[in-house]
């Protein structure tokens, strides 16, 4: 059994430019390594931290590489193939953008196990999962020696750099590491079902945004569990403090239950809340703009109720020993609608008429009023 280390690079964080690869056998010799540009037919922001992305092929160099679909049978090639296992490095990421691609130029989506070194290195180490692949290299001293950091292959390298280090460090084979933490093997096409067994296993590991987007797809899935009898909350959109989202994601979920079959619903919007569930923690940011507390105190348009957590489980005849003792809900995937993507510019609209349009200017006001020898203006004087 060989071992797949696989890495991409985005023109804009969201569409791949770049795909690069190394094969290596058991003990870490690396049998193969290639990377292939892409052109993402996409805006490149490039140029450092301050002006976006910094990679290291120009974007002219990218521009004059084949698209997507030259390389997808390749990549399908590498990617399925059953005589690798498959490691990388924040790879919801990465499996993300394989996603993104496939559906801009209509290919069936991969199918592959992987295993997240990410998740391990976290678990093992005691790091948050926020952690880049540059900071844990040298975390755990790997020599990086004259590797490029973000390029696609190069960056493969490093992972299969860290994999060994970590072996080394917990004096272990690659496979006893790889099933040291059973969270970190996932499917390409179930990402949010292995982030929501991580919730209820190691919620620390998951970042904010994670936990965000698990409690969005519950929003979106969750129905009553049976006929509504005791509507407490008919039509009411409860919204959440940020820091119970974030450090109380499991029971924020449980309690999405209780308020959905209560005859109310989860928002994560101000302009949709009726009722803001607040923390004590609020108070520290009610003054910063950005910051979801603020526009729920100067809300225009609607009152929004303002309710502590204990406040929402009286409301909802609940005791807070019962809600941690509660099961997760049961997730119930949505069908994703196919994503249309235009490939050519719409025709760029800039006639005259078009520009009285875009101002909500009528012609018909034009003729109003008396013009020069006592015509009205915008008439022709030949007429």
């Amino acid at each position: 059994m060989d071992y797949l280390f696989f890495d991409i690079e985005c023109s804009d964080g969201i569409h791949m430019c770049e795909f690069g690869y190394v094969i290596a056998n058991e003990n870490f010799e690396v049998l193969k390594k290639e990377y292939f540009l892409i052109n993402p037919e996409e805006k490149f922001f490039l140029g450092g931290k301050k002006g976006g992305l910094e990679l290291n092929f120009t974007e002219r160099e990218y521009r004059r590489s084949p698209s997507f679909p030259t390389f997808y049978e390749t990549i399908k090639s590498i990617v399925e193939n059953k005589e690798y296992k498959i490691i990388g490095f924040s790879m919801s990421n990465d499996v993300k953008f394989l996603e993104t691609a496939c559906k801009k130029y209509d290919k069936e989506l991969f199918k592959f196990v992987y295993y997240d070194s990410q998740i391990i290195y976290a678990a093992l180490f005691g790091n948050g999962l926020n952690r880049s692949l540059e900071y844990a290299t040298e975390s755990l001293q790997v020599y990086r020696g004259d590797i490029k950091m973000h390029r696609s292959d190069e960056d493969s390298l490093l992972t299969l750099r860290l994999v060994e280090a970590m072996c080394l460090q917990k004096n272990i084979g690659i496979e006893e590491l790889l099933h040291a933490v059973p969270l970190a093997r996932s499917n390409a096409q179930q990402r949010m079902e292995d982030n929501i067994a991580m919730l209820d296993t190691y919620p620390e590991l998951l970042s904010y945004n994670k936990k965000k987007k698990i409690l969005e797809a519950y929003s979106f899935s969750m129905t009553p569990d049976e006929e509504l009898t005791d509507l407490k909350l008919k039509g009411k959109k409860i919204c959440f403090s940020t820091f119970y989202e974030a450090e109380q994601t499991r029971n924020c979920l449980v309690l999405m239950r209780h308020i959905v079959n209560n005859g109310g619903a989860v928002t994560f919007t101000v302009p949709e809340t009726d009722i803001y569930i607040r923390h004590e923690k609020d108070e520290e940011i009610k003054d910063d703009p950005k910051r979801r507390y603020y526009n729920i105190l100067h809300a225009g348009g609607h009152k929004i109720n303002i309710l502590s957590y204990n406040d929402l489980l009286k409301t909802l005849s609940l005791d807070a020993r019962e809600i941690e003792k509660e099961p997760l809900p049961v997730y119930k995937r949505q069908k994703q609608k196919k994503e249309k993507y235009r490939t050519k510019a719409a025709p760029i609209k800039n006639t005259l008429g078009d520009y009285f349009k875009q101002q909500k200017i009528h012609l018909s006001s034009l003729y109003e009023g008396d013009g020069e020898n006592g015509l009205p203006e915008g008439k022709n004087k030949a007429n």
